[in-house]
């Protein structure tokens, strides 16, 4: 991501860690948190996709839409987005060619 905006990541910026149990407890509050603020029909907008580790990909996707599911968000629908991918890191040549975009509703 420093790549593209020319700087570091806010502190904080969960797209700075690994995808991994720190990664999911950090959600899992942030997503909490979300509920609290959001008022019944408000809705939420979640912005994901899933990667490549290892030569196999890694299902990002679904951790996200349980997370907010079990948070209090009521899935609405998902628009798959094709999009370029940076050509950096390990796995430059194997990439997820879209981003999820999933919108949910607060019950």
């Amino acid at each position: 991501y420093t790549h593209c905006i020319g700087h570091d990541l806010n502190e904080g910026n969960t797209g700075k860690m690994q995808f991994g149990n720190a990664y999911m407890d950090k959600h899992m509050r942030i997503y909490k948190e979300c509920n609290r603020v959001c008022r019944n029909g408000g809705k939420f907008i979640c912005n994901v996709s899933n990667f490549i580790r290892g030569g196999i990909e890694v299902d990002v996707v679904s951790f996200h839409k349980k997370a907010l599911e079990n948070n209090g968000f009521c899935f609405v629908k998902t628009l798959s987005i094709p999009t370029r991918r940076m050509g950096f890191g390990q796995n430059r040549e194997q990439r997820v060619q879209h981003e999820e975009i999933m919108v949910f509703e607060k019950r």
